[in-house]
């Protein structure tokens, strides 16, 4: 289903925050949820940017994919799925942007050694909120409204992967939420929850607050970074949510 806000001439969005107004010349209909297409996951492709980013790349195996694995927790399987690669050339993992619907906002590369500088480049491909969302089949499962039971944000892709086992995740690719990807957020679900890395706690509180009239928003205070949690961690933090 697709939700909407309809503006006419002079009013304002209730749905922003309260310091931000937007007031419309005319009438508006602006959609804000629409039908994911799956079928680029469904056919195992790899979906890359056409520009900005030039560099071939090749799917992740080996050493490289170990890495991954041991490093995060995480599984070859996920890691396929999400369509991470590697370029040989730049020697960084490759993670491709994606939106709600499944659309390809840009990519994140990320060094493999965590001493090189910096450890992550953007590339974006469009004018779109930078955020990238991994919505699982098994676990983005939609009300008759279109909405998902529970979302969870968190900073940084590899979090937002591991997140992403129990609920929708969006990763914010920073700590920053503008009224933009505010609206998108509630284009997909009322109850959301916010977990920043553990030196942004009191961030994640502050907006938990600032967005309590749009909807159910809370956090959960982080021991560690999503990303670094071992399996029992990684559970019992779960059972938070």
């Amino acid at each position: 289903m697709t939700s909407i806000v309809r503006g006419v001439l002079g009013t304002r969005v209730s749905l922003l925050p309260a310091h931000y107004e937007v007031t419309f010349s005319s009438s508006v209909t602006v959609p804000l949820v629409l039908r994911r297409d799956t079928s680029a996951r469904e056919e195992g492709l790899v979906v890359l940017p056409r520009k900005g980013f030039d560099y071939e790349t090749c799917r992740l195996e080996g050493a490289k994919l170990s890495h991954l694995v041991d490093a995060y927790g995480l599984t070859e399987a996920e890691i396929h799925w999400a369509e991470w690669c590697y370029s040989p050339k730049i020697d960084r993992l490759v993670m491709p942007v994606l939106s709600t619907v499944g659309s390809n906002r840009g990519i994140v590369t990320k060094a493999f050694d965590s001493g090189e500088v910096p450890k992550s480049l953007n590339y974006k491909e469009m004018d779109d909120n930078w955020m990238a969302w991994y919505l699982r089949p098994e676990v983005a499962i939609q009300n008759e409204e279109g909405k998902y039971s529970t979302v969870i944000l968190v900073e940084d892709m590899v979090s937002a992967l591991k997140a992403s086992r129990f609920y929708p995740t969006a990763a914010l690719l920073g700590t920053f939420i503008n009224p933009s990807m505010l609206l998108e957020i509630l284009g997909q679900s009322d109850n959301v929850v916010i977990c920043l890395d553990k030196d942004a706690t009191q961030k994640a509180y502050d907006y938990a607050e600032q967005f309590a009239c749009y909807g159910n928003f809370r956090t959960v205070p982080l021991s560690k970074d999503v990303k670094d949690m071992n399996k029992e961690e990684l559970t019992e933090w779960s059972e938070c949510l």
